[in-house]
This record gives C-alpha cells, sequence and structure tokens, in this order.
C-alpha cells in the first residue's frame, strides 16, 4: 500500500514538470544561439510532425562578453540547422524551419537580416524593434506571411526570392505575385514609390507609421483601401483613382502632415467609421481640417458633404 502511495506522489510530482512550457530555451550552441523545440502553448507537449525540427529563439545575452560580441553583428543569416550537447553529453542536429519573436533582440547594430531558404515562418514580431534597413524573404516562408509587418522597424528594403510562390518585390517594396495588392512597405523606404499598374488593393497597415512619404498617387484600378492603410503616416498629398470604393476604419486619420486629397471618384468611396466616432463627431480624426483641401469631380459636392466620414472635410474644391 505504501509503494502505491509513493508511486502515486511520484507521477503527480513529475507530470506537471513535463507538460510545463520551459522558461528557457531548450538548446544552446556554440556560437550562443538559442533554440526550442515546438510546443502545444496549453499542454507544453512536443506538436506532432515536428520532431526533428526546432525554432530559432535568438542570442544569448547572458553568456561572457555577449554584449561585446553581439554589438560587432551588422548582418545576421538565420541558422537553418541547429548542433547542440545535451546534458548528458550527447549531441543532437535538428533542422530549423520557424524563428520566434523578438529573435534579434539583442543584436543592437544589426543593419541586414538573412531569412534563408527553408524557414517556413518568422514571427511578425521578431523583424520590428531593431536597426535593420533589409530584410531578406525566403521561397519556403509562405506560412501566415500576411503577418509580414515591422513594428517601429527602420526598413529601407524588402528582399522576395525571385522564385518565392505568392510575393514578389519592385524596388524593395513587397506585393503579391499578381502585383495587385500591396503588402508591406518598409517605414524608412528610401527609393521612389512606383506603384504598378495592375495594384487593386491597398492592404492593411502598409504604410503606417511610414516615414517621408511626401506625394502618394494610387493608379487607376485601386478599388479598396484596407485598415490603417495610411494611419499616422508622413504622407503629404494624396490622389485617390475613379475606382475607389472602400477605404478602411482609420485608412487615412492621424495623417497630420495630409494636406491635400485628390479624389476622382464622382460618388464618394464607403469609409468605414466605427459607431463611437460616429457619435463623438470623430469621424475625420487627427487630421487638421483647416489645412486640408480635398478635390473632387464637379457637380460631386453634395455627394460628398452628406457621406462618412467625407461629411467632416471643411474646404472642398470642384474640378
Amino acid at each position: 500500500m505504501k509503494q502505491l502511495l509513493l508511486s502515486l506522489l511520484l507521477c503527480c510530482a513529475v507530470l506537471p514538470l513535463e507538460a510545463r512550457v520551459p522558461d528557457f530555451p531548450d538548446y544552446r550552441d556554440d556560437n550562443g544561439y538559442l533554440y526550442k523545440h515546438f510546443r502545444d502553448d496549453i499542454s507544453g507537449e512536443m506538436l506532432p510532425g515536428h520532431d526533428g525540427e526546432v525554432l530559432f529563439w535568438g542570442v544569448d545575452d547572458r553568456m561572457e562578453n555577449a554584449e561585446e560580441k553581439w554589438a560587432k553583428v551588422t548582418v545576421f543569416t538565420v541558422p537553418t540547422v541547429m548542433k547542440a550537447k545535451r546534458q548528458d553529453g550527447t549531441v543532437v542536429q535538428m533542422k530549423v524551419t520557424r524563428v520566434g519573436g523578438h529573435a534579434f533582440a539583442h543584436l543592437p547594430n544589426l543593419t541586414t537580416i538573412i531569412i534563408p531558404e527553408g524557414i517556413t515562418y518568422v514571427d511578425p514580431f521578431a523583424l520590428g524593434g531593431t536597426e535593420a534597413k533589409v530584410v531578406s524573404i525566403p521561397s519556403t516562408w509562405t506560412e501566415y506571411i500576411y503577418d509580414f509587418r515591422g513594428y517601429k522597424c527602420q526598413w529601407e528594403r524588402i528582399n522576395v526570392a525571385k522564385d518565392h510562390p505568392t510575393r514578389c518585390d519592385i524596388d524593395g517594396v513587397m506585393y503579391d505575385k499578381q502585383q495587385t495588392r500591396l503588402i508591406a512597405y518598409p517605414r524608412c523606404y528610401k527609393g521612389k514609390l512606383q506603384l504598378p499598374a495592375t495594384l487593386k488593393v491597398v492592404g492593411e497597415c502598409v504604410f503606417e507609421d511610414a516615414e517621408n512619404l511626401g506625394k502618394v498617387v494610387l493608379p487607376e484600378g485601386v478599388d479598396t483601401i484596407m485598415r490603417n492603410a495610411f494611419y499616422q503616416s508622413d504622407v503629404e498629398e494624396l490622389t485617390l483613382p475613379s475606382t475607389l470604393k472602400v477605404m478602411g476604419r482609420n485608412a487615412i486619420n492621424y495623417c497630420k502632415q495630409l494636406r491635400v486629397i485628390r479624389c476622382k471618384a464622382t460618388v464618394p468611396p464607403e469609409v468605414t467609421v466605427s459607431e463611437d466616432n460616429i457619435r463623438l463627431d470623430m469621424e475625420l480624426w487627427g487630421i487638421n481640417r483647416d489645412s486640408l483641401t480635398v478635390y473632387i469631380p464637379k457637380g460631386s459636392l453634395g455627394q460628398y458633404r452628406e457621406a462618412l466620414w467625407w461629411r467632416k472635410v471643411t474646404n472642398y474644391v470642384e474640378e
């Protein structure tokens, strides 16, 4: 009986430890790179199908001379193979197929991040918050790539592999393969934006917080501007095509440098506005109404004066 009780107690003590997600990465190799197994967020169990794969978790800032070592790194290529010793001395080698959040947080002078072929997913938070100017995207990264976004990043260019199945870049700006959807614009882009004539959709948050946009002319054929597309950007003049039908919530709100909108649509594009903003009379929010002039086609003023969001514009000019 005592032996049975002892066995039960041991089981109770061991099981929670096996199911717990580890606080620290499972492995550190000789370079000081940290790795984790793929695990279920709740149970801590290894995910099926990933027994021979690990997640690149970042660099170890606790190792000796870490600050000096990582300060020297300006170009970083994510490893695709992990080789490290376990505590019992055995050597393990596994494929690296994913990159975790904040993976580059301890590389203060990073200028270029290279995501090599073989990596299938990168956490969106991994790419933001660094000083990196260039990000390279492999053809194998296809999972959740719509989440590709640089939060407060310093990117100047996004390079997409030529053979990527669903994405491409034009001069460092990311589009879908058919160049109908603008997906990611580097926040600190240095080139001159050349939008393709095939463009139909300006994606969610594409220009959010972008610097030095100046004038942006959306080509004829664009029918949708998604949520937060230009939110809090430095755009100064925006030309909207006659084909534009829909603008998502906060698409151009908080653009404090915006002085001119040229909207070629006779019928005002539908703008999604939250009920709270309507109730609080805040449809045109974060824009200096007195400094904004909106140019519209002749004969359309009455419709614009009655339409949601557009009705809050102070200065209209028909042309």
